[in-house]
């Protein structure tokens, strides 16, 4: 299974390219694309509301360039926050199989 490092050159470029089109959309769609990132798109990738609402506040402050440098990084915390959480969950499994005997 490929696997997606966030510090990788590649992926830093494409991560880049990934803010600038989000930087459009908004600047063509405005509110309404805030709206379908805020209360469709976050939503069903379980990002916690807290983080989307600092990542839309980005987006609607933020010049192009220093957006696309907190993209970048926001990408890569929100990957380590995710292994960290799957971690706990896989740990709490485990425990929950040696409990019952399972």
């Amino acid at each position: 299974m490929p696997s997606f490092h966030p510090k990788d050159a590649q992926a830093k470029m494409v991560l880049g390219e990934i803010a600038t089109l989000q930087n459009i959309l908004y600047t063509k769609l405005g509110e309404n694309f805030i709206q379908y990132l805020g209360t469709v798109y976050f939503p069903s990738v379980n990002l916690p509301q807290g983080l989307a609402e600092e990542y839309l506040v980005a987006l609607r402050q933020m010049e192009l360039k220093p957006f696309r440098s907190y993209f970048q990084v926001g990408v890569h915390v929100y990957a380590q926050y995710r292994e960290m959480v799957f971690a706990n969950v896989r740990g709490l499994q485990k425990f929950i199989q040696g409990v019952s005997g399972g």
